[in-house]
């Protein structure tokens, strides 16, 4: 029966499932009891390989698309990415941020590039997300920060755009083809599996056995850990930017700090 004031209603077969296999609430806990720290992990199955007869238990990571898109990496202040701009004088500052328009964001970093090009990435806010980016390689914080300048001032929307973007303009000057695709689809991969901004990692998949995926048309996709490969493709396909509140997440805006001048600007990765 809905309840009207709520919007819900009650499945009996779908309840009495869940009792009857001890389910009490369909969201897990978000913290694994036994690390005391976030967990990537929704489900924890026993996989049966008829072909070895291996029998690993193994944690998934369930995404549902069929209430809006959800997330693969959630914004925070410590996605946030710290840019030095030199060159703007005092008035200039105060009529940037004045910049209110629905596009405000676009609009303040147009701002910018008209009245100065020096604009150079100095850090991330919060050394826990730097250091975990460091683990997939010593400059991808420094490359991140390209791909937040893709977003923000030439406005990119997919992650697939903004790769094809750094292949083609190759800022970090790498010898090498598809290097940037590469470290991409590991953030992108590691994100998913057990990465996240506020805790620090520690290099190993939460969800280890792989991703159960609910589209839109209720079909049900499931990436085997051992397919590693074919669901880095698939996150690449089908992921986007997202600009979250700049008043909840504090970027967008310039400020001073010790006689020199910043702009934050905020990462948050969301499912096609």
């Amino acid at each position: 029966m809905m309840n009207k004031s709520t919007r819900t209603f009650s499945v009996l077969t779908t309840e009495a499932f869940m009792n009857s296999i001890g389910c009490y609430i369909l969201k897990s806990p978000p913290l694994d009891c036994a690390n005391g720290r976030l967990s990537k992990t929704d489900i924890t199955m026993q996989i049966h390989d008829i072909q070895t007869g291996y029998k690993p238990t193994c944690g998934f990571s369930i995404k549902s698309v069929l209430g809006g898109d959800p997330t693969l990496l959630n914004a925070a202040q410590a996605t946030n990415f710290v840019f030095e701009v030199r060159g703007l004088t005092q008035n200039d500052i105060t009529r940037i941020n004045k910049i209110n328009t629905r596009t405000k964001i676009i609009d303040r970093l147009k701002a910018i590039f008209d009245n100065t090009s020096d604009f150079r990435f100095t850090s991330l806010n919060n050394d826990v997300f730097k250091n975990n980016l460091m683990y997939i390689d010593s400059r991808f914080p420094e490359l991140m920060s390209y791909v937040m300048l893709y977003i923000y001032r030439d406005n990119l929307k997919t992650c697939k755009e903004v790769v094809m973007k750094l292949e083609h303009d190759n800022p970090l000057n790498i010898p090498m083809n598809n290097y940037y695709e590469y470290k991409f689809k590991e953030f992108l991969c590691n994100s998913a599996l057990g990465m996240t901004a506020t805790n620090k990692w520690n290099i190993r998949d939460d969800a280890n056995g792989g991703y159960i995926i609910v589209t839109k048309a209720g079909d049900v996709l499931a990436f085997h850990f051992q397919n590693r490969d074919i669901f880095k493709d698939y996150l690449l396909g089908n992921t986007r930017f997202e600009r979250p509140s700049t008043k909840r997440y504090k970027y967008a805006k310039l400020y001073n700090r010790n006689g020199k001048t910043f702009l934050n600007l905020n990462l948050q990765i969301r499912f096609i």
